[in-house]
């Protein structure tokens, strides 16, 4: 079987849930994979290095039709990731082959646009304007198109289930790589310049607003108060993100860019504490982060906000708080980190969460069984 896996971009960190699709189906001799991307130019994302199939770039201004349709050639399956400014060219290129497209939808990038609008008076109250039209339309075209074109959906929560349908499919998770047996704590805190002795809470993503950002902060800087060797670790943070500027200037914190592949094992076990205060909003309810996942791969003491699937997910292997109570979070994590036995019962209960559900023979499995479907039909 030859599988084409789209993403709208090579520069960008979509790749991050494409990438461990892309990595478990390689691990099959049987299948071959193509990755294919719009070049944006400047440096490829990171984890591209680390995939052994060939990646087609294509141009992202004249001519991306036609290269698209070239790269699309002779595939089996297409599998669309991170789609909003990609999935209308692919449906349109393969009409005249009928090759199925499987859509991804990780994220809010299509229709629930249109779901988290307050209420209809709200778009009264704009002035028309060609662009307004236009992008409403464009809106509703993929909203559309999402759900009439591909034959098949993966959707990586309930609520986007809800709201589109498709086959739940979290993020597969490299159990044999994220394996905390298999790092050395001392040379993980060395790497980012951290001392054994230091207390660390990470957040091993890139920071915005819905992740409920800005509460971690409040809450760490109330924490670095009372404990001088309190320290944050933020990865995956370029130098557009409007947070670094502010991240910069708070003691104790260190930033990264985004990481090679090699590298998250090792910030993962850097941490002592991983809190995920998710907003209760649109973006963040659609979403299930794959640091959850990864976090509890590396058996890491984790805090979550009561916010989309993570609870489910997460059960009584981590502790689970409303999104807005900076009191609440700051005694979770205080606890947390005068507690390293209670750390280890926890980590170790999430990582068991993880056998045989999470890990890619498991994922694996079940994509595989959907192509062939999608391909009987």
């Amino acid at each position: 079987m030859h599988i084409a896996l789209l993403a709208h971009s090579l520069q960008h960190n979509n790749i991050g849930r494409l990438f461990p699709v892309a990595q478990m189906l390689e691990q099959r001799s049987d299948l071959r994979v193509t990755i294919v991307g719009i070049d944006h130019g400047g440096a490829r994302f990171p984890l591209l290095a680390d995939l052994h199939s060939p990646v087609i770039a294509l141009p992202s201004g004249r001519g991306r039709r036609t290269s698209l349709e070239a790269a699309i050639q002779g595939h089996d399956v297409l599998h669309v990731f991170k789609n909003r400014p990609f999935l209308l060219e692919v449906l349109e290129a393969v009409a005249p082959t009928h090759q199925p497209v499987i859509l991804d939808l990780d994220d809010w990038e299509l229709g629930a646009y249109l779901q988290g609008l307050p209420d209809v008076a709200w778009w009264r109250q704009l002035v028309p304007s060609r662009f307004l039209i236009a992008r409403i339309q464009q809106w509703l075209a993929l909203d559309t198109a999402s759900r009439q074109g591909p034959r098949a959906m993966t959707v990586n929560s309930t609520t986007l289930r809800a709201l589109f349908g498709g086959e739940l499919f979290y993020t597969p998770v490299d159990l044999t790589r994220f394996d905390p047996g298999k790092g050395d704590r001392h040379h993980a805190r060395a790497r980012f310049g951290l001392a054994l002795e230091d207390e660390v809470i990470g957040f091993l993503g890139t920071p915005h607003p819905y992740k409920g950002f800005d509460l971690l902060l409040t809450v760490y800087a109330r924490l670095k108060a009372a404990r001088p060797r309190l320290r944050l670790l933020v990865t995956g943070v370029p130098a557009e993100n409007p947070y670094r500027e502010r991240l910069s200037a708070l003691p104790g914190v260190v930033i990264t860019g985004y990481l090679p592949l090699t590298d998250y094992p090792t910030a993962y076990l850097a941490c002592d504490v991983l809190p995920l205060p998710q907003k209760p909003n649109l973006a963040a309810v659609v979403q299930t982060p794959l640091k959850l996942l990864l976090g509890m791969a590396m058996q890491r003491a984790m805090v979550v906000s009561a916010v989309g699937d993570m609870p489910a997910i997460i059960g009584d292997a981590g502790i689970i708080l409303p999104a807005d109570d900076p009191d609440q979070w700051a005694a979770a994590l205080a606890s947390l980190l005068d507690n390293a036995v209670w750390r280890a019962q926890i980590g170790g209960k999430a990582r068991a969460r993880l056998l045989g559900t999470a890990d890619y023979p498991t994922r694996r499995r079940q994509l595989l069984a959907l192509y062939a479907r999608v391909l009987d039909r």
